[in-house]
């Protein structure tokens, strides 16, 4: 048994309280295992990987066991955010404890989670062996070398990535599936089952039970569910000399763009974002070993496109057994999805757009997507909240994605090295294009097929369709700039206007929010997009200098200038860090200019220079404050 410490800080009030995680063995807290394994193992799992599935089930265990707070807006922002320190005894202390190791760790979890964590590892005296955690039950008859190793959900993502696997490529994958609720399990089951008749001998299944022992979950968003389950994954793939990790997940959902108010910060899953792969991929090539790459091969796809390609596989008599609802409480044998939440309406609007909606019975959804009745409150919020903003994507320039999506359209960004950020722009934004005409087409065939109800106006009153028809056009209450990791909250600044002699007019003067999330600072250009932690922290420094000069009444010209060897005092920072720190906030604010203007931005951005006198802000720029009128 592996008995994990953590010291837990939430609120604003700072509450501190201490619990104990024990997994597996005698008396546990957390149970991770698997259901018996039809394969003969290639190679023992090692200290490190069973330290690693330890480290992922105590992350997993404490994320679900520390609410966030509230549910609603109000109750956003420190009682969201968590703090949570772990002392984990380990096998191999010398490596957890590597600064490079712990670094990557913590990045890859606080990105995945929203929270703040520190993790101590000292040397502990598991017994567990591999056999508690996997159970490898196949004789020589069940063996052979896996290709691939497949994150299978039983939902029409992974369904249709499993099916364009075995169809399309060579060789046996294995599919590592989370049992979790009785309502699912039959399902997966079943897919699995079919998936093997028709490519017999191909597929290995992988069941993990992931749960709690002894009291329910205090915190039902899991957002570090990908973290275990990638590092399961990992530690399969090591142990069945497997190549690669897959997810299939479409982009728009793995992209998670804040829809409203009501669905963002920490409600808003990062699973298979890509800077989400990136951090993870990075984390677990500091273990060592050849890398293991991790893959979202479905990143560039929309739910349509995804169905379609499902279809075009010969898998569209699956369909109706996938299960895509995330309330598993109003499930039952006919109803298999709610019809209210955002996977039901994502799933839904891209049958009906492709007319594929023929593969699944209507009365599976308990709520019609379309013309059902809805609840007042959560049901409606989302439905209106999810349908409008992805009807105005499509319409929207590149200059209002900046300036609506800007820091998520950096993080991911970030996550795709192997683009510029001009290539990648484009593609993102091509993306949720499709997706929006997609539920366009969804809409506007809705609204022929219920033309005589909507004139009888016998449809109900609170359908979708007669809610979305009724509602006034306009933007709902997002938040205009992201403010970094943490979304719920943002600086707001009055819309720039267009000159119609130049394009230039829409971002100078730039308009800049100064802001820190308690970690790290940050600064928002309007129209741009943000820059955060040491690339802002220069920025955050001569800020000072500007408003005193402001005060004053100085022109351009004579704004102060700060040397460099100064501006970071008392801490003493040399001239090539400082240089350097200033050119990552000018690269980053350049590189966003340019994928807006298509050009090289014409000076530089923010901080200006001047040889043997220092650094300053750009004297034209506007200093804005965070609580200005929204």
């Amino acid at each position: 048994m592996t008995e994990t410490l953590v010291r837990v800080e939430t609120g604003s009030q700072d509450r501190v309280r201490d619990m104990v995680i024990r997994i597996n063995g005698a008396n546990p807290t957390f149970d991770l295992q698997t259901d018996p394994i039809e394969h003969q193992l290639l190679v023992p799992a090692n200290e490190l990987l069973l330290d690693l599935l330890d480290v992922a089930a105590s992350v997993f265990a404490a994320d679900s066991s520390v609410p966030r707070g509230g549910a609603t807006r109000p109750e956003f922002g420190a009682g969201w955010r968590r703090r949570m320190t772990f002392s984990i005894p380990v096998r191999s202390p010398d490596i957890w404890n590597r600064p490079e190791v712990t670094a990557a760790l913590v990045d890859a979890v606080e990105f995945l989670t929203d929270d703040e964590v520190a993790f101590e590892f000292h040397k502990g005296r598991q017994s567990i062996g591999p056999q508690q955690y996997f159970d490898f039950a196949g004789d020589s008859a069940h063996s052979g070398q896996i290709e691939d190793v497949l994150l299978f959900s039983g939902g029409l993502d992974s369904l249709s990535g499993a099916v364009e696997r075995l169809t399309q490529g060579p060789g046996r994958i294995a599919l590592v599936t989370h049992l979790s609720a009785n309502k699912i399990i039959k399902h997966q089951k079943l897919l699995i089952e079919a998936l093997k008749k028709r490519f017999p001998g191909r597929i290995l299944h992988i069941p993990i039970r992931a749960t709690r022992k002894g009291s329910e979950a205090a915190e039902t968003t899991q957002r570090s569910r990908s973290f275990l389950f990638a590092s399961l994954a990992y530690v399969v793939a090591r142990m069945l000399g497997a190549k690669r990790i897959a997810f299939y997940e479409n982009g728009i959902v793995s992209h998670n763009l804040p829809i409203s108010t009501q669905v963002i910060g920490t409600m808003a899953t990062r699973t298979t974002h890509p800077l989400s792969l990136v951090k993870l991929g990075a984390f677990l090539d500091t273990l060592g070993g050849s890398p293991i790459p991790i893959e979202n091969r479905f990143a560039w796809l929309t739910k349509a496109e995804v169905i379609t390609r499902l279809t075009e596989n010969g898998g569209a008599d699956l369909i109706k057994t996938s299960i895509s609802c995330t309330q598993v409480r109003d499930q039952s044998v006919l109803h298999t999805h709610c019809g209210a939440c955002s996977q039901c309406l994502d799933r839904r609007f891209a049958m009906l757009a492709t007319g594929l909606h023929v593969h699944e019975p209507d009365d599976m959804y308990l709520t019609d997507v379309i013309s059902g009745a809805r609840d007042a409150g959560r049901s409606r919020t989302i439905a209106l909240d999810w349908i409008a903003h992805a009807c105005r994507l499509a319409d929207l320039s590149q200059r209002d994605w900046m300036d609506r999506f800007g820091s998520e359209l950096l993080r991911i960004v970030e996550g795709l090295p192997n683009l510029s950020g001009t290539d990648a722009l484009q593609r993102i934004i091509a993306l949720h294009q499709r997706h929006s005409n997609t539920v366009k087409k969804a809409l506007e065939d809705a609204v022929a097929k219920y033309a005589p109800d909507l004139v009888s106006r016998s449809l109900p009153v609170t359908s979708l369709l007669r809610l979305y028809l009724n509602d006034p056009p306009g933007t709902p209450s997002l938040p205009r700039l992201a403010r970094g990791r943490y979304v719920s909250a943002e600086p707001s600044v009055a819309a720039p206007t267009l000159d119609a002699g130049t394009r230039d007019t829409g971002i100078f003067p730039l308009q800049v929010a100064f802001h820190n999330d308690g970690k790290d600072d940050l600064i928002t250009v309007r129209g741009l997009g943000e820059v955060r932690g040491r690339s802002a922290s220069a920025a955050h420094l001569l800020r000072p200098a500007y408003e005193e000069d402001q005060k004053k009444g100085l022109n351009s010209d004579n704004h102060t200038f700060v040397p460099a060897m100064s501006l970071f005092l008392p801490v003493h920072v040399s001239k090539a860090a400082v240089r350097k720190c200033v050119q990552r906030c000018r690269d980053a604010l350049a590189e966003f200019y340019r994928a807006i203007e298509g050009h090289d931005p014409p000076r530089d951005l923010l901080i200006e220079n001047k040889p043997q006198r220092g650094y300053r802000l750009d004297p034209t720029c506007k200093i804005v404050d965070r609580d200005q009128s929204k």
